[in-house]
């Protein structure tokens, strides 16, 4: 059986490929036009993104994300990902329910090969705006807790547990959070 043409390959490093890529770029030309034109109108492919409802359960995610997830860029996408304990199931089936319910997608969970962990993530489009919450890794970086949770004290306190609670050394060393400093900043 004969190997794919592309195996290895992408419309950047193979030379006829990319020529085409290109060629299409230059002339204007979009080939999946048409097809995703029928994919928004179906709703497989999503065209908007609406803000978050501002309450506790947003408040109480995003402190679990500033403690235990990581956010991710990449070209046409956002990665977002929470890790747990595999130990600790009521945690994974609260935060998977609340990353279903927030951005209206299952999540992938998934037991990582190399260790007691489980991950919780999808892949959308303007998580980071949605969210407020910059990208990862985010040692050394300011990162301010949004005003609409410190407008509300009893939304505050929730942020502040999760987020303290959650923000474990990982290395054994007591160094996950250390340089981090939590500002009220936007």
């Amino acid at each position: 059986m004969g190997s794919n043409w592309s195996k290895g390959f992408t419309k950047e490093t193979h030379p006829s490929v990319r020529k085409i890529s290109e060629t299409m770029k230059r002339k204007r030309l979009d080939n999946f036009a048409k097809w995703r034109k029928e994919m928004k109108a179906s709703g497989r492919i999503r065209s908007s993104y609406p803000a978050l409802l501002k309450d506790g359960d947003l408040a109480e995610f995003i402190g679990v994300v500033l403690g235990d997830g990581h956010l991710s860029k990449f070209p046409r996408t956002e990665e977002l990902t929470v890790f747990s304990n595999l130990n600790n199931k009521g945690f994974i089936r609260r935060y998977s329910h609340l990353m279903e319910e927030l951005f209206d997608k299952n999540p992938y969970v998934a037991k990582t090969s190399w260790s007691n962990c489980v991950r919780m993530r999808i892949y959308q489009k303007k998580i980071k705006k949605r969210l407020g919450v910059p990208y990862s890794p985010r040692g050394k970086k300011n990162i301010g807790i949004p005003s609409w949770i410190l407008d509300k004290k009893n939304i505050l306190g929730l942020t502040h547990f999760f987020l303290f609670c959650h923000s474990r050394p990982r290395s054994g060393r007591g160094q996950a959070t250390a340089g981090i400093q939590y500002l009220a900043v936007f």
